[in-house]
């Protein structure tokens, strides 16, 4: 069991990290250094979302862990509920202030450094972005519950799903719409 979860588990890395770089390895393929760079900065702005649920995350997944060698349904189920709606409450609200403010942020970050002509496309790039992490921080919670229980096929499933549908609508979009394709 321990060999199959470790095997799931290489697995799961190396999809995740195939398909975390692969709009990256695209964009970069069909722009400029210059496009490139503004689409890095709209990447790493929409992580926020991401990068505050993952500590919630994180932490739940030993007592996920706990109570499923315990069969503790009752109180997994209850940990589970109390960690989704706390990371509801997180990811939410600072994914609505990069939804609708993303000009501003971007400038504070930035200091104005982006020009004029692809201030409007990055922030259409910024809000898919956005969007996309919001619904990966919501994956968190599943995916740890998951491992906790020792499962990893749903995960390499998805993982390779993801691989297989996006990259080619991600190429597809960049081609026919350009930077804002990219999102």
């Amino acid at each position: 069991d321990i060999v199959s979860y470790i095997r799931g588990m290489v697995v799961i890395a190396i999809i995740s990290s195939i398909n975390s770089q692969a709009d990256k390895i695209v964009t970069s393929s069909f722009f400029s250094l210059k496009i490139f760079g503004y689409y890095t900065i709209a990447s790493t702005l929409a992580q926020i979302p991401l990068l505050v649920a993952t500590p919630l995350a994180t932490s739940v997944f030993p007592l996920f862990s706990t109570f499923f060698s315990k069969n503790d349904n009752r109180n997994m189920a209850f940990c589970y509920n109390k960690a989704s709606f706390l990371l509801h409450i997180i990811v939410f609200p600072v994914g609505a202030i990069l939804l609708l403010y993303p000009a501003e942020i971007l400038g504070l970050w930035t200091k104005h450094a982006v020009e004029i002509k692809y201030a409007h496309d990055l922030e259409s790039v910024i809000r898919f972005l956005v969007i996309g992490s919001i619904f990966l921080a919501m994956q968190l919670l599943p995916f740890y519950l998951l491992l906790s229980q020792g499962k990893t096929k749903y995960n390499v499933f998805q993982g390779v799903v993801q691989f297989l549908v996006g990259l080619p609508l991600l190429y597809f979009f960049v081609k026919k719409i350009g930077f804002v394709g990219a999102g």
